[in-house]
């Protein structure tokens, strides 16, 4: 999935880091201002119109930091001026407080979608699953999915499109799936398989947990369940499949994908063999 990187910076800061930046430049500001005297006579934040009780006044921290508010939120009082150095830590101030407020509106208007943004950055990309079938510990089936996970241009959810498959390669249908409800790492989907008549399930919900890397910056596994509205419940598990896997790249051959099919359902029975 491509991402815009700059809506990814937006979605990854979070308000209290909006609010600590907003801070950072009030209070830093009206300590420069405040400190000017000291580093040059010439500097100062002075009132405009200067009388005898207001003299002792003008370099308190409590008008610098009045100052610095007025002069972020671009109200212009007038009341005080900056003179010497402190004009360029205004000018500055200013242009600072218009990128922060620019900064705020965009944070305001792309967080309605942030949550859906993130989740697809987390479990977009193509997935296989798997489901042992068993009766017996002698009669044991697997079915192998394949699929992709994309966002939906229509919701700006995700969708979820994939075929399922035997053991020995055979393809059993395909299926569409819609997310309904999101609470990360759970997300819940209304699926839909067509044709069903050789696999457990037509149509029902399916509930999906995520597992995430440690920087949670991206899933790498999952375990569900499918319960369909015929009655049953199905559990299944899946893995990512990373890009220039044998699995992608025989999509266009398909003698080679069935041996990667039945390669790769070979060596998940084995795995729950060794398991069970």
């Amino acid at each position: 999935m491509r991402s815009n990187p700059l809506t990814d910076a937006l979605d990854d800061l979070t308000w209290g880091r909006t609010m600590l930046i907003f801070l950072v430049l009030t209070f830093g500001s009206a300590v420069l201002y405040y400190s000017a005297p000291f580093v040059d006579k010439g500097s100062a934040i002075v009132p405009t119109f200067l009388h005898s009780n207001e003299a002792s006044e003008s370099y308190s921290f409590s008008n610098s930091l009045y100052f610095s508010i007025v002069t972020e939120a671009t109200l212009g009082y007038g009341d005080y001026r900056p003179v010497g150095y402190c004009r360029a830590v205004a000018v500055l101030q200013v242009l600072t407080g218009y990128a922060w407020f620019g900064l705020m509106i965009a944070k305001l208007t792309s967080s309605f979608g942030a949550k859906y943004r993130r989740i697809q950055r987390l479990v977009c990309g193509h997935w296989y699953n798997y489901t042992i079938h068993e009766n017996n510990r002698s009669n044991r089936r697997i079915t192998i999915d394949l699929c992709e996970v994309y966002p939906s241009a229509i919701d700006g959810g995700l969708r979820w499109s994939g075929s399922n498959y035997e053991s020995n390669g055979k393809v059993l249908g395909t299926y569409q799936a819609y997310l309904i409800e999101a609470d990360w790492p759970n997300l819940k989907f209304v699926y839909n398989n067509s044709p069903s008549d050789d696999l457990p399930w037509s149509k029902g919900i399916m509930d999906i947990q995520f597992m995430c890397d440690e920087n949670n910056r991206r899933a790498y596994s999952l375990n569900g369940t499918c319960e369909d509205f015929r009655g049953g419940i199905t559990y299944f598990h899946g893995r990512r499949i990373e890009r220039g896997s044998a699995l992608l790249s025989t999509l266009g051959s398909p003698n080679e994908f069935l041996r990667e099919i039945k390669k790769l359902a070979n060596e998940l029975l084995s795995a729950h063999e060794n398991v069970t």
